[in-house]
């Protein structure tokens, strides 16, 4: 790979670890301040917000970054359509969902729903930082991508803050309005001092066409890797969806090398001639591969005694969960690399029907093994999940059809 694409990446991933740094604080204040069960609250609602996100963006993010990679003079086009799709359907998402939390509180059991309306307030003007932000790589305005995403770091940690003075409701109030100041600024650089145009049928045509694939894919994913957080709210209490929550976003700082080189990888393979991109993406998986198992034996080797004088006795189970999830998040960050790899060939329907037949396999282990095993299940749950997509993939680029992708 080039030096250009090094740069790139190693830009990317300082600012990712700048975000866990943020996040570190945020994860500290949050767990200090509410307790367990405040803060399953709290992360039932940030898993509401990406639930809403992940359901309503058809793709677009990764449609933005494929498009404007081959024709960045359709910027303009781009910026309309995203700021549209944002104020409309987006919003009338977030508007059902409070709907439905009022009607079926059921849905979200001891979640209060002032605090829930506060927090889909964020949904819209949170989505177009992330349709932004991917568009900006697609444009290969790297400093743009990054200083974007770390500014959404920024806004959760001053939006947590609040903790020290108020209460949640004040945290999310925060969130909603910081997004929104954000989300004008950044449509300000992107499209310049303008009331947004209608977009053009061309561009709602080429990008919700490649975005589907990308929605199916993607939503699949983030019920796989964000189902078992509601099921372990729903199934067993707020206070262990709290735990369970404290594991996953520790073990999550495994993914940063994985997420920062696919972030460039996608972009990048996506403008290589078709016959190059195999051998550059066998390269990038043997460097990452060989990173998060070291990361992995690292993160359990300091788990136990980290979590007692970080956050406390209670989060001592969070442990167990957190050594059950490491192998999962070693095949999740490799099977990610692979997935960029596809989609640089327009996605073949094969990501689609792999991953929402994780989504299942996930459901089903989690109902089985969370009555079982607590949150340590439901961490066992996600490792076989993950392992399974990985082999998946591998068979498929094995096959006679998936072998013209190694071409």
């Amino acid at each position: 790979m080039s030096l250009e694409f090094a740069r790139a990446v190693s830009l990317t991933f300082i600012t990712r670890i700048s975000g866990v740094a943020i996040g570190i604080v945020t994860l500290t204040v949050t767990t200090r301040l509410l307790g367990p069960e405040g803060r399953g609250v709290f992360a039932v609602c940030m898993a509401a917000i990406a639930l809403l996100v992940q359901l309503t963006n058809l793709g677009l993010h990764a449609a933005a970054t494929y498009w404007l990679a081959h024709a960045p003079e359709r910027r303009q086009d781009v910026a309309d359509l995203l700021v549209w799709f944002c104020a409309g359907p987006v919003a009338a998402a977030a508007l059902a969902a409070i709907g439905l939390a009022l009607i079926f509180p059921a849905v979200i059991p001891d979640v209060p729903l002032r605090t829930f309306t506060l927090a889909m307030a964020s949904a819209p003007p949170a989505m177009f930082l992330l349709l932004a932000s991917n568009a900006a790589l697609g444009l290969r305005l790297t400093n743009a991508f990054n200083t974007i995403d770390l500014a959404t770091k920024i806004i959760g940690l001053v939006a947590v803050l609040v903790l020290f003075w108020g209460s949640l409701n004040g945290v999310f109030t925060g969130y909603a309005v910081l997004h929104a100041i954000a989300a004008v600024a950044v449509y300000g650089w992107f499209a310049g001092l303008r009331r947004p145009g209608r977009p053009s049928p061309a561009i709602v045509r080429d990008m919700v066409g490649y975005g589907t694939r990308i929605f199916v894919v993607g939503l699949s994913m983030f019920l796989v890797l964000r189902l078992d957080i509601f099921l372990v709210n729903g199934m067993l209490s707020t206070a262990d969806a709290g735990r369970y929550s404290v594991a996953v976003q520790v073990g999550e700082v495994l993914s940063l090398a994985s997420a920062s080189i696919s972030a460039i990888l996608f972009p990048t393979l996506s403008a290589m001639a078709a016959e190059r991109r195999w051998s550059a993406t066998r390269r990038v998986l043997r460097v990452t591969g060989a990173l998060l198992a070291a990361g992995a034996v690292a993160v359990g080797a300091v788990a136990k005694p980290l979590f007692h004088l970080w956050f406390g006795p209670a989060y001592d189970p969070a442990v167990i969960a957190l050594w059950w999830l490491l192998p999962g998040l070693w095949c999740l960050g490799m099977n990610s690399l692979l997935h960029q790899h596809l989609a640089a060939f327009q996605m073949p329907w094969f990501l689609a029907w792999s991953t929402a037949g994780g989504a299942g396999v996930n459901a089903i282990a989690n109902v089985v093994l969370l009555p079982r095993f607590g949150i340590g299940g439901a961490a066992l749950a996600s490792t076989i999940t993950y392992a399974g997509l990985l082999c998946a993939t591998v068979l498929f680029l094995g096959s006679p059809h998936g072998r013209r992708y190694l071409a």
